[in-house]
């Protein structure tokens, strides 16, 4: 009886949130693609593919904050070498990460966006620590459609990361 209490209360506070949010509030649900950049053991290039699903909370003309869980994927080659031998191949590497993003509107159709994140690397070989961060714009297609174009970068806690450029959609509802 308490969880269903404490939920119903979590819905009724969202909600009520929610409502009183204005323009461009609403749920929102993203994905793109691009190329990935390896960097540290991770040396070579590859593919990305990147979705999100959260919340934005934006006033009429003003700047926009979203909060999502963002998951990414990407493969590339890596290399490294001990003393006695060198080791390549290809990784697989699924981040899942929950997002912060600030949008600064430039103009009613044009907006720059930072954002930042902190999760998990998981990869063919073990799960690490990541952070990672990413700039860009957004063009308004229309009242519930943004396209995007940006620059992402994600690194492991060892130095070991990816970077890329992607493009993609996102709705709003």
């Amino acid at each position: 009886m308490k969880k269903l209490s404490l939920t119903c209360a979590a819905l009724l506070s969202l909600l009520t949130f929610a409502s009183s949010a204005k323009a461009d509030s609403g749920f929102i649900a993203g994905v793109g693609g691009g190329v990935a950049f390896g960097y540290g053991d991770l040396g070579g290039n590859g593919g990305l593919v990147d979705g999100e699903l959260g919340y934005q909370i934006q006033d009429q003309g003003g700047i926009a904050t979203t909060l999502a869980l963002g998951l990414t994927y990407t493969e590339l080659d890596y290399s490294f070498s001990t003393s006695s031998r060198i080791y390549s191949g290809k990784e697989d590497v699924f981040t899942l990460a929950p997002r912060l993003r600030l949008n600064f509107p430039i103009d009613d159709v044009i907006s720059f966006y930072a954002q930042a994140q902190v999760g998990v690397n998981f990869s063919d070989v073990m799960a690490d620590f990541g952070l990672g961060g990413g700039v860009g714009f957004d063009f308004r297609i229309s009242e519930l459609i943004q396209a995007r174009v940006g620059y992402q970068l994600n690194a492991d806690v060892d130095g070991t990361g990816y970077h890329g450029i992607l493009a993609g959609i996102r709705f709003t509802f």
